[in-house]
């Protein structure tokens, strides 16, 4: 199995193609960027023969958006073309999933009707919930709105490098100093793509789901704490299943690889239409 690389519009993705029964969607997270997910695609691939996609994001890696620049509704309809583009390439069902800030974008995917199952690993944020509605009051509010109309609003930007402690987070100090040299790693966003994060109008809550949803995290994770993930759970209605890694690593597709390719392959398997 092999990579190939092509652009859709605005969108650079990322095909491992595979014969196998089912297609899988990756969203990355914060400063991420899709090709940083061969430690995971290649073996998933290898074991299931699944066709795996994954992509830069609006305003990350190497899409046509200006780096950190992006709204939600340009991702959301990224997402959309990726998956109107697997639907050209075949009828097999689609799973998609969203790692960490990655977990926020796919959580669109439970509205979409040609998405089988929605997958959310290392992160406790989507859309149509109440921890979602709650933080979108706040950021919607007249005097952020205010700042962002302002010179100095549009000019603010929010540094992932700042806040995140990377080396914690991959799991080594060498690999995180080295996500954060690669030259597709976006550090800088603006903060008005941030509080557009928080402006999805859900058809429905989340409450009233009925497509299968799998949540995987650490229970050791050290950005997002284990009742926070739970939160996002106990949120979801429809067919759901949890599974909680003994770990303290955040990118639990590049360090739990075995494990994780393990529990998601059963899962996808089960929940095939």
């Amino acid at each position: 199995m092999r990579r190939i690389e092509f652009n859709l519009g605005d969108i650079h993705a990322y095909r491992y193609e595979g014969n196998g029964p089912y297609a899988l969607l990756i969203c990355h997270g914060a400063g991420g960027w899709g090709g940083m997910y061969d430690t995971f695609c290649l073996p998933y691939g290898r074991r299931t023969q699944a066709d795996i996609w994954c992509w830069d994001a609006p305003g990350f890696g190497q899409s046509g958006a200006k780096r950190g620049h992006f709204t939600f509704e340009e991702t959301h309809n990224g997402l959309r073309s990726l998956i109107a583009e697997i639907r050209r390439c075949h009828d097999k069902p689609i799973f998609v999933l969203g790692s960490s800030l990655g977990g926020l974008i796919g959580s669109t995917a439970f509205y979409e009707d040609d998405v089988a199952g929605v997958i959310i690993q290392a992160s406790p944020i989507a859309v149509g919930t109440p921890g979602y509605e709650m933080v979108k009051q706040i950021l919607s509010s007249p005097t952020m709105a205010a700042y962002l109309a302002t010179p100095f609003g549009q000019a603010t930007t929010i540094s992932f490098d700042e806040m995140v402690n990377w080396e914690q987070n991959y799991g080594d100090p060498k690999t995180g100093r080295e996500m954060m040299a690669h030259p597709l790693h976006t550090d800088r966003v603006r903060l008005a793509s941030v509080v557009s994060l928080y402006s999805w109008e859900a058809p429905h809550p989340l409450s009233e789901n009925k497509k299968p949803f799998l949540q995987m995290y650490a229970e050791r994770d050290p950005i997002f704490p284990p009742g926070a993930c739970q939160a996002l759970y106990d949120s979801v209605g429809g067919p759901k299943e949890q599974v909680v890694f003994d770990s303290d690593h955040h990118q639990l597709m590049l360090f739990h690889t075995e494990e994780f390719c393990a529990k998601l392959a059963a899962w996808c398997g089960k929940n095939l239409p």
